[in-house]
Parts: C-alpha cells; sequence; structure tokens
C-alpha cells in the first residue's frame, strides 16, 4: 500500500450525526466506486456539465433541503477522466490558516478539481495551492478509474491504491485501524469487500446497499447512492435506498446532449 498521511491529529470523538458513506473497489481490473447520501431533503438532481476549454465535462448529484441557510450543492461527481469525488461530514476540529494559500469553500472548490484533474494525483497536486483551514467539519473523499484513493481533511492527507478502501462520517486523522470506527453499516460493507466481494457491478450495489440506511424519523435515511464505473463512464443512481430500482447514465452520451439538469 502507498500511503502518506500528513499532520496527523489527535484522536478526536466525534459527535452523533448522519452517516454517509463512500468506496473505492479495484478487482479484476474492474473499478467500482459507490456512495451513499445520507440526509433529509425535499429534492435532489443530477446536473451534467460539458468540458469547456480543454477541461473536463462530468455528471454531478445534488440536493436541497428547503432550508433558507442552504442553497443546491453538488455532493458527489465523476468527470469524463474517471475521477470521482464525494463530501462527507466528520466532527469539527478547527486548524489554523496557512498563510501563502488560496481559500475557497467546498461548492467552488471541487468544480475546478474536477474540470483539471484526472488522477488523485494531480487532484493532491492541485489541492496543495488551497487550504483545507474551510474543512473543519467535512473530508473530501477522491478516487479514480485505477482504484487510487485520497482523503483530504483539513490536517490531514491520505493517499493510497489498495484492492478497496471505504469511508464514513469518521475523521481519519484520529484511526489507526479502520476496522475499530464505530459505524455498523460501514463495518458490514466492509466485510463483504474483506470477503472478496466488489467484482461485478452487481456485487458492489450489494456493498453499497449494505452501506445505505432507512430510519424511523420521517422515513427518512440515504437520499441516493450512486454507483460509478469510471473505467466506462457509467454512473448508477438509486433513489432513497431502493436498489430494486435504478437509472443508469452513459456520461459520454449524455454529455452529447448539452448542459443540463435533471
Amino acid at each position: 500500500m502507498q500511503r502518506s498521511v500528513v499532520l496527523c491529529a489527535s484522536l478526536l470523538i466525534p459527535a452523533m450525526m448522519s452517516a454517509c458513506t463512500a468506496f473505492v473497489v479495484n478487482r479484476e481490473g474492474r473499478t467500482f466506486i459507490g456512495n451513499n447520501e445520507d440526509a433529509w431533503s425535499i429534492n435532489a438532481q443530477v446536473r451534467f456539465e460539458m468540458g469547456r476549454d480543454g477541461g473536463y465535462g462530468g455528471v454531478y448529484f445534488g440536493h436541497y433541503n428547503g432550508s433558507p441557510m442552504r442553497v443546491m450543492m453538488d455532493q458527489v461527481g465523476m468527470n469524463e477522466a474517471g475521477l470521482v469525488y464525494d463530501g462527507l461530514r466528520i466532527s469539527t476540529h478547527t486548524t489554523a490558516p496557512t498563510p501563502g494559500l488560496k481559500q475557497l469553500h467546498f461548492d467552488a472548490l471541487m468544480p475546478l478539481v474536477m474540470r483539471h484533474c484526472a488522477t488523485v494525483q494531480e487532484a493532491r497536486a492541485f489541492l496543495q495551492d488551497y487550504d483545507a483551514v474551510l474543512l473543519p467539519s467535512s473530508m473530501i473523499f477522491l478516487a479514480n478509474r485505477l482504484g487510487g484513493y485520497l482523503i483530504i481533511e483539513n490536517d490531514t492527507v491520505i493517499e493510497g491504491h489498495d484492492p478497496w478502501y471505504a469511508v464514513g462520517n469518521w475523521r481519519m486523522a484520529s484511526c489507526s485501524d479502520p476496522s475499530t470506527i464505530p459505524i455498523p453499516r460501514l463495518q458490514d460493507g466492509r466485510q463483504l469487500l474483506l470477503g472478496g466481494e466488489g467484482s461485478t457491478l452487481e456485487e458492489a450495489r450489494d456493498v453499497l446497499a449494505k452501506m445505505a440506511v432507512c430510519r424511523r424519523k420521517m422515513g427518512e435515511g440515504t437520499l441516493f447512492s450512486t454507483l460509478f464505473e469510471p473505467g466506462s463512464g457509467k454512473a448508477h443512481l438509486y433513489f432513497y435506498h431502493d436498489f430494486n430500482e435504478v437509472v443508469s447514465f452513459d456520461l459520454k452520451e449524455e454529455l452529447a446532449k448539452g448542459d443540463r439538469t435533471v
């Protein structure tokens, strides 16, 4: 495993929060990247953005909960090069600004990354010019078509290339052993991956389903789930933790139709 950790923080105990999960698995020459977006929301959207001026186009998934304090924002996306990102909430930890580095919020920074970067290595190099101080309660998870992954927290950078890797709403700077993270459904998914699952679309979907949730409060839980095949540019969307129904997109075909939101 190729892995580097920069400025690891001391152990942090996160507050209870709604959990999102994400994973990347690379087996038998195929890569799948799955994401569960767990939130109460009144709507969701799929947005296609064409590449311009030599940049990559992509497909982005977002939602809006109706609060006047929030706006519609992309949460998950994949570009034409097969780079995928997700934003996950984690426990709050503040850091001091780094002199000389640019500052951009997540919703302004990630479009730049996705337009200009094809791999996690390129994304890491690009992000070195930006201060992660504006991520006190967030993690950026990126993965690419060959199975490489990158985690950005405000005090930590982790890069790796394993057969599989999975994250939840847990600050990885505080974690030396992912098997101890106290998120049961994350561990359920990890067990499937540890057992060799994830070499087919169906197996990757089963891992994604294992990590999804339906909560009793207002019936909410996983709002939508995405499963990407970055090698072929396919994106599969499951709504409201129902994995019996799927809407699939071919990114090349969709971008040929121009910019649009559905």
